[in-house]
C-alpha cells in the first residue's frame, strides 16, 4: 500500500525537474547566442533551390559550389553574368547585373532605325524556348551596327552588348564599340507569351459568386467532359448486323420520353437513358425485337436510381408497359445490361454543355428553350447516334441562334463560343445539316408517329416553344439552310 500511494505523487512534482532542466538549457543556449553570436555556425547548407543564388557554374555542373560573378570575352567585349537560382518547374530566368529578361518571355533582337546612330529600337520574340541555341539575327541592312543575341539553355551570350538593367517595360542595354564609346538601346518587351485573340474572350465565371457555383473548378471540369465523351462513343450505324432497325428504335425513344414526361423524371434521365440503350444495343446483338421494349424500360429504370431522388417501384415500369413484362424480366435485364456495360454509367450527356455553352453566349430564356427542344429530337434521330453530346449541344445552340436571331450565325458565334464549346462552324457544318433536317421533318411530315417531343414543349413550362410562329417552316429553313452554307 505504501508503494502504491507513493506512486500517486502529483504530476507537477514528478515532472517539475524536468521542466526545470529543460527551461535552463534553453536559457543557456539563449545567453550563448546573445553574448558569442560568432561561436554560432550554420551546419548545413540552405535547401536547393529555394534561395536566390544557383549552387552550380551552369548546365551539367558540379552541386555545391557557389556560382560566382564571372566574367566572359566575345570579340574583345567583356560581359559581366551571374546565376540565380529559380523555382523547380520554371523556365530559367537570365540575369545580368542587376536583371535581365526572362529567356521564356523574349529573345532580343535588334533592329536599327531612323533614330540616329546612337538609338535604336528592339522588338521581343515570343516563344524562346523553340528556338533556343539559334542565333537571332536582324534582318536589316545595317546588320554590322546592330546586336547579336544567342541564349542556350538559361545562359545569354551577346556580341558588342552588354544588359544592365530592366523595367516593366524595357531594357535599357549599353552597347560598347570602338573607342569606348557607349550607345544607348531601348528593347521593347512585347511578350506574346498569349494570344491576342484571347483577349477577346470573356471570362464569363468571374462574376458568379457562392460556393455552389464552383467557379474555381469549373474549367476543371469542363475539360474533365470532353474528356470523358471520347471514351463513350457508339458506332455509326450500329444497328447494322442487328435485329433491330433505325425505325423500331425511334419509336421506341419516342415512347421513352412520353414515359419521361409522364412521371415527371428531370431531364439528365433521359438522357442516360438513351445513351445506355444505344451502348448496350451496339454491344449485344442478341436483342431480338420482341425484347426491345423490355431493354428500353430497363435503361430507364435504371437511369431513374443514378438521377432521381424519389424512385417509383419496379412494379410501376412493369405497369406503364401495359404489363408485357414483370417485375422478374426487367430485374434479369437489368442484370444482364450493367454486366454488359461492366456497371459503367458515367456517359456525358449534353444537358451541361448546353448550359455551358448558352451561358457564353448569354442566350434568352426562348433561345434556350429552343436549345433545348432541337436537342431532345436528335433523341429520335438514328442518324445523330454516334455524334459527341458536346458537339449536339453545340449544334442544337446554333441552329436555335439561327432560327431566333436575325443576325448571320457568323457573326453571332463568336471568340467566346468557339472557345468555350471548342467547335468553329466548319467544324459543326455536318452535324448543323443533321439537326436542321430532324427540326424541319418535323413540321414537314404532318403524319409522323414521333410526337412525343413536341407536344412536350407545347406545354407552358416550356414556353410552348414547338407552337410558336417562329418554327414555322416558312419563316426559318430557306433562311438557315442558305446561312449554313456559307460557312
Amino acid at each position: 500500500m505504501a508503494a502504491r500511494s507513493g506512486s500517486n505523487r502529483p504530476l507537477t512534482t514528478t515532472l517539475g525537474p524536468v521542466f526545470q532542466n529543460q527551461n535552463t538549457q534553453m536559457a543557456g543556449k539563449q545567453t550563448l547566442a546573445e553574448s558569442g553570436k560568432g561561436m554560432v555556425h550554420r551546419t548545413r547548407n540552405a535547401l536547393g533551390d529555394i534561395g536566390n543564388r544557383l549552387t552550380n557554374k551552369g548546365p551539367g555542373a558540379e552541386i555545391g559550389k557557389t556560382n560566382k560573378i564571372g566574367k566572359s570575352t566575345v570579340n574583345g567585349v567583356t560581359t559581366k553574368m551571374v546565376n540565380f537560382a529559380v523555382p523547380t518547374g520554371h523556365a530559367p530566368v537570365i540575369r545580368g547585373k542587376k536583371q535581365l529578361a526572362r529567356s521564356n518571355s523574349a529573345i532580343l533582337t535588334t533592329n536599327t532605325t531612323a533614330l540616329g546612330p546612337t538609338q535604336m529600337k528592339a522588338r521581343a520574340v515570343s516563344r524562346s524556348q523553340s528556338v533556343i541555341g539559334r542565333e537571332v539575327k536582324p534582318s536589316t541592312a545595317a546588320a554590322s551596327s546592330a546586336t547579336l543575341v544567342r541564349i542556350e539553355e538559361g545562359f545569354i551570350e551577346t556580341k558588342a552588348v552588354e544588359i544592365v538593367t530592366r523595367t516593366a517595360t524595357t531594357v535599357a542595354v549599353e552597347q560598347k564599340g570602338s573607342g569606348d564609346t557607349v550607345q544607348n538601346l531601348e528593347v521593347d518587351l512585347l511578350s506574346n507569351a498569349f494570344s491576342l485573340q484571347r483577349f477577346e474572350i470573356e471570362d464569363i465565371d468571374t462574376k458568379d459568386e457562392g460556393e455552389f457555383m464552383l467557379n474555381q473548378y469549373v474549367k476543371d471540369i469542363d475539360d474533365y467532359l470532353f474528356k470523358l465523351e471520347k471514351r463513350y462513343t457508339i458506332r455509326a450505324d450500329h444497328l447494322k448486323d442487328h435485329a433491330v432497325n433505325s425505325r423500331m428504335r425511334a419509336v421506341l425513344m419516342d415512347w421513352i420520353v412520353e414515359v419521361h414526361n409522364q412521371f415527371g423524371f428531370c431531364q439528365e434521365t433521359l438522357y442516360m437513358a438513351g445513351k445506355n440503350l444505344d451502348r448496350y444495343l451496339q454491344l449485344d446483338l442478341s436483342i431480338s425485337r420482341s425484347q426491345l421494349q423490355l431493354a428500353g424500360v430497363t435503361a430507364l429504370y435504371i437511369a431513374v436510381k443514378f438521377e432521381e431522388i424519389c424512385v417509383p417501384t419496379i412494379v410501376d415500369f412493369s405497369s406503364v408497359s401495359d404489363n408485357a413484362f414483370n417485375p422478374e424480366d426487367i430485374r434479369n435485364m437489368e442484370r444482364k445490361m450493367l454486366k454488359t456495360l461492366k456497371y459503367d454509367l458515367a456517359a456525358p450527356i449534353p444537358v451541361p454543355f448546353l448550359r455551358r455553352f448558352s451561358k457564353a453566349c448569354k442566350a434568352d430564356i426562348s433561345i434556350y428553350i429552343l436549345g433545348k427542344y432541337i436537342m431532345e429530337l436528335s433523341l429520335i434521330d438514328y442518324t445523330l447516334c454516334n455524334i459527341y453530346p458536346s458537339i449536339i449541344a453545340a449544334g442544337s445552340l446554333a441552329v436555335s441562334l439561327m432560327v431566333l436571331n436575325k443576325k448571320p450565325i457568323t457573326v453571332v458565334w463568336n471568340s467566346t463560343l468557339i472557345h468555350y464549346s471548342r467547335y468553329t462552324l466548319q467544324d459543326m457544318k455536318p452535324v448543323l445539316i443533321l439537326l436542321v433536317n430532324s427540326l424541319s421533318r418535323i413540321y414537314e411530315d404532318n403524319n409522323t408517329r414521333f410526337q412525343a417531343v413536341m407536344n412536350k414543349y407545347a406545354r407552358t413550362k416550356f414556353l410552348r416553344i414547338s407552337k410558336s410562329p417562329s418554327l414555322q417552316i416558312s419563316h426559318w429553313k430557306n433562311r438557315v439552310v442558305a446561312g449554313i452554307n456559307k460557312i
